[in-house]
């Protein structure tokens, strides 16, 4: 079992090998550089946050299963709903899923509990690899990351996914 991670939180015992859960409350006062991602007055937590606690669970998993990995491919990443970080001391719950859907892959999710009802930010699918690579199965075309004043990072992605 692992210690604690700020981020990612304890995984939840007694679940099936098939599906992993890891859950967490983020508050400020225990993650304090969450403050300096704001959009606004608010405190957001960044989009890479989400692909962070998702990397760490199966690496976390991948080395409980005696199956290292040195990288990490995504695939399909749909970033669907801002997390905005309460103010206050209560936080807010997080829970990552990790459930492995064949012999390589992982399905993930990142979720928090709002209101009484839970809230997918992120979600996709992972593997771990055996090397660092940084080759690129697909194409980015490097003139879409700067569309000048929009205000919006836009990029080039081909219709088969991440």
């Amino acid at each position: 079992m692992y210690p604690r991670h700020d981020l990612l939180g304890s995984k939840v015992p007694g679940l099936t090998t098939r599906t992993r859960v890891w859950r967490n409350v983020l508050r400020h006062r225990d993650v304090p550089w969450l403050n300096d991602r704001s959009l606004g007055c608010s405190a957001v937590f960044p989009a890479a946050g989400y692909l962070s606690v998702a990397i760490e669970a199966l690496r976390q998993a991948q080395e409980e299963a005696g199956q290292p990995a040195l990288g990490v491919r995504l695939h399909d990443i749909a970033i669907d709903e801002a997390l905005i970080l309460p103010e206050g001391e209560e936080g807010v719950e997080i829970m990552i899923t990790l459930t492995k859907t064949d012999t390589r892959w992982f399905s993930f999710s990142v979720e928090t509990m709002i209101d009484g009802h839970w809230i997918v930010h992120c979600n996709g699918k992972m593997t771990g690899t055996g090397d660092f690579s940084t080759t690129r199965d697909h194409a980015v075309d490097e003139t879409l990351l700067n569309q000048g004043s929009t205000g919006k990072l836009v990029l080039g992605v081909p219709q088969s996914g991440i």
